[in-house]
């Protein structure tokens, strides 16, 4: 991918960093790959914890699969973010789409951040509900993971937006 605010601008060979996860899959870029479970997975496991709030009912049958939802979600997240300095070295960026890429990294960064308490509050819930505390326990962890999938979602979604703007809008 050759960007700079829309002109052309050669390939540099530069090596990835070092590390276990690959960088491309059958020639592809794997960060364009992997950031879709972080953008599907985390609004889904935010989804399930509203779900989880608003009928209680639920937590017993649906506890574990949300949990297991955002920990796939979770894990999800610094692979995207491994990826995504591994395609940010393998290309010659300048101009306004390097400004671009950057706030993308700068929000991408942020991400576990925000998932992190998602999945500890889901974990807490479920837990909460297993040993059979209080509901007021389980509702104020309910609520709390809940509020804690909106601001996930909300900064993968601008993450999102500003990593599409370096793609497919760099000079704008």
């Amino acid at each position: 991918m050759n960007l700079d605010g829309g002109r052309h601008v050669d390939r540099e060979i530069v090596s990835p960093p070092e590390g276990p996860v690959p960088d491309t899959v059958f020639g592809l870029p794997l960060h364009p790959l992997v950031i879709h479970a972080v953008v599907v997975l985390v609004p889904l496991a935010a989804l399930g914890a509203f779900a989880l709030a608003g009928v209680p009912r639920w937590r017993r049958a649906y506890g574990w699969p949300v949990l297991a939802l955002a920990t796939v979600a979770l894990l999800s997240v610094p692979v995207a973010t491994r990826t995504g300095e591994q395609l940010k070295a393998s290309l010659t960026l300048g101009g306004p789409v390097l400004d671009k890429v950057a706030r993308h990294q700068q929000l991408g960064g942020l991400v576990i951040w925000a998932v992190l308490p998602l999945w500890a509050l889901l974990l807490a819930l479920v837990l909460a509900h297993r040993s059979g505390q209080r509901p007021g326990v389980e509702a104020v962890a309910a609520w709390l993971a809940a509020l804690a999938g909106v601001a996930a979602t909300v900064l993968v979604v601008l993450a999102g937006h500003a990593g599409a703007t370096a793609v497919w809008n760099p000079a704008g």
